[in-house]
């Protein structure tokens, strides 16, 4: 029997959502027919010698056929990689998503447009504001989601407030006014799109769901769907989020979620995210 696992941090475990769907995610898989393994990073072992063996709850695994990485664990996934497993996202495409100063600079390479981006330590509000003449920005840490640490900038007491929540380094992004308390969440696999989420704010400027907004199933038109596989393959992610605003000249890229949870897309539409993750699994790794 084909045989794979699903790497999640054991944070998950605590969130309001639930059990994450593992049931969800081993039944589709078993009806595929495959073994998916739900495994926890923090109870996994990697004893290095001559050979490689994961050792998980004191007793050693077989190595998968491939891995669908639900986590940010860059020791795992690279030592995944280098014995041949396929691994989806790769370590590398998860990272650059994460650290959305590197999105913004693969986004701007690739000419898909991007909210403009300054990065600095510097507690320099002048500097800054200038920067985006003298208009509200948005403050972010360089690492994050479910916007969290996310401030909207209007003047120099609220710059000073959100610089003391930062942690070093942080970005600066213009504001798009027009998409202020909602946006565009884009869920794609395989450089293909399954679906588009509206996201409204209850209250204040972020639509993050995770925040309380409100979700509903928005049409994919053609500039969507080009928009987000072009964002997608520029950053080489194979199953990922797209967030766009909606600004003055056409939408816009925000950020990107290489971690994409899929209960939103599930609880708004008729999309099955792990019957469309399966059979993406079994085109890539077992089609031959």
């Amino acid at each position: 029997m084909a045989y794979g696992w699903m790497i999640y941090s054991k944070s998950v475990l605590h969130n309001k959502y639930g059990n994450n769907a593992f049931e969800w995610m081993v039944d589709t898989a078993a009806a595929h027919d495959i073994h998916l393994a739900i495994i926890f990073a923090e109870d996994l072992a990697v004893c290095m010698d001559l050979s490689i063996t994961f050792i998980y709850k004191n007793k050693s695994l077989n190595l998968p056929d491939f891995v669908l990485m639900r986590c940010y664990n860059r020791i795992l996934g690279m030592q995944l990689e280098a014995l041949g497993i396929r691994v989806i996202n790769t370590t590398e495409a998860m990272f650059r998503s994460r650290n959305k100063v590197i999105t913004s600079q693969m986004l701007n390479k690739a000419g898909i447009r991007t909210p403009k981006t300054l990065y600095t330590g510097q507690h320099d509000y002048h500097l800054i504001s200038t920067a985006f003449d003298r208009r509200p920005f948005v403050m972010k840490a360089v690492e994050g989601s479910q916007g969290t640490n996310v401030c909207l900038i209007k003047n120099e007491s609220d710059f000073d407030k959100a610089f003391r929540q930062t942690n070093g380094f942080f970005l600066c992004q213009e504001y798009i006014e027009e998409s202020s308390g909602r946006d565009l969440r884009i869920y794609v696999l395989g450089g293909r799109v399954l679906g588009s989420v509206l996201r409204t704010a209850k209250t204040g400027f972020r639509a993050n769901y995770a925040l309380g907004g409100r979700a509903e199933s928005y049409e994919t038109t053609k500039a969507i769907e080009a928009i987000s596989i072009q964002a997608a393959q520029a950053l080489q992610l194979e199953f990922c989020g797209v967030d766009l605003l909606f600004g003055k000249d056409g939408l816009t890229v925000c950020e990107m979620n290489g971690n994409a949870g899929f209960r939103t897309l599930s609880k708004v539409s008729d999309v099955d995210i792990a019957e469309e993750l399966f059979n993406y699994v079994d085109a890539q790794i077992y089609a031959n």
